[in-house]
């Protein structure tokens, strides 16, 4: 077994042109693996609706880079890399674990998430995510449009953490657990390995770039890389003005004859530091309108981003000083 590393310290000085590169290097990894997916995904909702988002992370769990796509899925891979640190304490080369549980990091249950821990000679250098919709997760109704569920497990088989791939080798009860539970199969098991495929070639050029480097120097590269983001956002977002501002809306159904159901938002920024507070919204409601915290955070980092600074490259540097309020 391999004990998760903690960062090196590098002593190297990493030059802004070199760190430039590799931030670059590293934005196309995730880019690849989109094309990877795309061109590999068995189901039209990865290769032509595109329904799937991408990002590497380092071995200390913080993301470096995700690959644009849908942009509720842009803040969404933050909670489930905390999902699969705190359920294992170790990982091996061949790892390959699939979860899907809205309230331990997940979204919807269509949206699975397929994580594979990165090595080079046995050593854990970061982590590939890649979360798609599948066209089918069981449930009530194919696709999972459940209108008239009233529980989560009504809308479609839940997968809490569990490794596919065990060191390399597939756990074939798990693949028949989920592959029995879901309408279409064959689509469901393709998707699963082109998101496998993806997480295979991010490893790769990330292995490539550490061989060409060494570990420090890109360890030094992917802090940079975190650096920039932060003191980018950090610098467009003091050049707004402080204050607070609030906001109402309202979802009118819950497909059960309950509502309008309120939702409320108060926005309050301070220098760096902005906090989005849902206090005051409708509790939990009957039909299946309600939205994960992993969720409602996402579509506050993507409507933050988009408003301060659209093209901020998003990691776990640009949501530093972000913070959500909401009733869990």
């Amino acid at each position: 077994m391999v004990t998760k590393k903690k960062k090196i310290q590098s002593k190297a000085s990493l030059d802004s042109f070199t760190a430039e590169i590799m931030r670059s290097y590293l934005v196309s990894t995730v880019e690849e693996m989109v094309e990877t997916t795309v061109r590999s995904a068995y189901s039209t909702c990865l290769s032509e609706g595109r329904d799937f988002t991408c990002a590497l992370f380092d071995a200390d769990s913080r993301m470096i880079a995700q690959a644009y796509g849908i942009p509720v899925h842009s803040g969404a891979l933050f909670d489930p890399m905390k999902t699969l640190t705190s359920t294992y304490d170790k990982f091996e080369p061949g790892d390959v674990i699939v979860f899907n549980d809205p309230y331990n990091g997940g979204s919807h249950q269509a949206d699975v998430v397929v994580a594979s821990p990165m090595f080079l000679q046995k050593r854990l250098i970061g982590f590939a995510v890649n979360r798609g919709h599948w066209v089918d997760v069981g449930g009530m109704a194919p696709g999972g449009w459940s209108g008239t569920a009233r529980h989560v497990i009504q809308e479609a088989l839940i997968i809490p953490p569990a490794k596919l791939y065990k060191a390399g080798n597939l756990d074939r009860e798990i693949r028949d657990f989920i592959l029995k539970n879901v309408r279409l199969p064959k689509q469901c098991w393709g998707d699963i390995q082109a998101q496998i495929a993806s997480n295979i070639v991010a490893e790769r050029r990330v292995s490539a770039l550490i061989h060409k480097y060494g570990i420090k120097m890109v360890q030094e590269g992917m802090e940079e890389a975190l650096n920039y983001s932060r003191k980018r956002f950090h610098n467009m977002l003091e050049a707004l003005p402080d204050g607070a501002w609030e906001g109402t809306d309202y979802q009118e159904d819950d497909g059960h004859g309950g509502g309008p159901h309120k939702i409320h938002v108060k926005l309050t920024k301070s220098g760096k530091k902005v906090t989005l507070d849902f206090t005051g919204s409708s509790p939990q409601v009957r039909g299946p309108v309600n939205c994960t915290f992993t969720e409602t955070k996402a579509g506050c980092y993507t409507a933050l981003m988009n408003v301060v600074d659209p093209w901020v490259p998003l990691n776990s540097g640009s949501i530093e000083g972000i913070k959500v309020i909401a009733i869990v």
